[in-house]
């Protein structure tokens, strides 16, 4: 059997700031990441862990987290990593590392 990704979805991806409690909440086309991983490494010169993954997302789900989690934000995509997110990224992700 046949497993059809739409087209327009993609993957939510919660990545975290070594050693902080921080996170980036984002979303990248099927597949692309560990290549997002690697594009927000080169900018950033603390290391980044790729936390959790949730598959076959729509690019809006990306918004709706960013306004479930606004009482969470640093700064645009960057969030306190708390209980509360954890538990949240624990529930709904496909893998959480």
């Amino acid at each position: 059997m046949k497993i059809t990704i739409p087209k327009d979805s993609g993957t939510i991806y919660f990545i975290r700031v070594d050693g902080k409690n921080q996170i980036k909440i984002g979303w990248t086309t099927h597949g692309h990441h560990k290549k997002r991983l690697t594009s927000l490494q080169t900018g950033n010169p603390e290391k980044l862990i790729l936390l959790a993954i949730s598959e076959n997302q729509k690019k809006e789900k990306e918004q709706e987290l960013h306004k479930k989690f606004s009482h969470l934000r640093i700064r645009n995509e960057w969030f306190e990593l708390t209980e509360e997110l954890l538990e949240y990224m624990k529930r709904n992700s496909v893998r959480v590392w």
